[in-house]
């Protein structure tokens, strides 16, 4: 008899061994709406405190108990819960929150209600904005924007990389069009103060960006600062300003005004705002006095 018990328990306790024998499981998290693949989601057992990220891809793996769940969660998505039942792949979809559809957001060609917009757009207002209270307009993108994705790749001092949805290119950049109050940004995207930015719309798709052709094959970022108020013209006139008043506090360069009223002029669309929306050189739109002579190309008019 004590023989006979002592071989159940031996039973008992392989079976409870088995049970808790862990499994590799390996899948794929997408977007249930569109299938896209959400990149460095999270991946957790549930009851414990160990998990993974999906890759940029949308890839996983870990090891997991084979009857154990798995919670997939995203920023700006609903969490899922899915029970493993001893399967090797276990694939999840997650759904996007719902949001208010009657918030204002700016879009490619002026402004639409988030209930009129078909394509795929994110949104952020001054009052988002100041809940966050950080340093660079990037970091307000980090985390908050599902599909968007900020590397911080160095220093204090150094440009985060954004990228919408991924990468697009191996060989080619994957950053995205920056637009400053309807006027595209190639400068840095870390010197523009987020106390003076009045709302941000990312563009993610291409019925969002259509406005951009191929410069938005990496989704369009739309910025608008509470300077846009001034008028375009008042922008310009202020940033030539700045980059005037700039060159002669620079004590390597050591400009006269008049020098650096010249230099501004001929290049501050060329070192400093990258595009010419006007309908003269790049380096004729203002007079000596830093003043616009020139007038906007059709299309960009205010």
């Amino acid at each position: 008899m004590r023989k006979f018990r002592i071989f159940v328990f031996f039973l008992m306790a392989c079976s409870v061994t088995l049970t808790a024998q862990n499994i590799n499981v390996t899948g794929t998290l997408t977007d249930a709406a569109t299938g896209d693949p959400l990149p460095f989601a999270t991946v957790q057992i549930k009851g414990t405190t160990f998990g993974t990220s999906t890759d940029a891809v949308g890839k996983y793996s870990l090891s997991a108990p084979a009857n154990g769940v798995l919670i997939f969660s995203f920023m700006g998505y609903k969490s899922v819960e899915v029970a493993i039942n001893g399967r090797a792949t276990v694939n999840a979809q997650l759904t996007p929150e719902v949001t208010f559809l009657d918030d204002i957001i700016v879009v490619a060609y002026g402004q639409a209600k988030k209930e009129s917009v078909t394509g795929s757009v994110s949104a952020f207002t001054s009052a988002d904005i100041e809940k966050r209270s950080l340093p660079s307009v990037a970091g307000i993108l980090d985390g908050a924007a599902t599909g968007v994705m900020v590397v911080n790749t160095g220093g204090p001092s150094s440009t985060p990389s954004v990228r919408i949805r991924g990468f697009t290119s191996i060989t080619g950049s994957n950053s995205p069009l920056y637009v400053v109050d309807g006027v595209p940004f190639s400068g840095n995207i870390s010197d523009i103060n987020p106390n003076d930015v009045e709302n941000i719309s990312v563009l993610k798709d291409a019925a969002s960006a259509a406005l951009y052709g191929n410069l938005a094959a990496n989704g369009v970022i739309l910025i608008t600062t509470e300077f846009e108020k001034l008028g375009a013209d008042e922008w310009m006139e202020t940033m030539w300003l700045g980059y005037r008043n700039n060159l002669m506090s620079n004590p390597d360069l050591n400009y006269s005004l008049e020098a650096a009223n010249s230099y501004a002029t001929k290049h501050l669309v060329e070192n400093y705002l990258g595009y010419n929306v006007y309908d003269r050189p790049k380096d004729q739109l203002f007079d000596a006095n830093g003043k616009i002579v020139a007038g906007m190309r059709p299309g960009f008019a205010e």
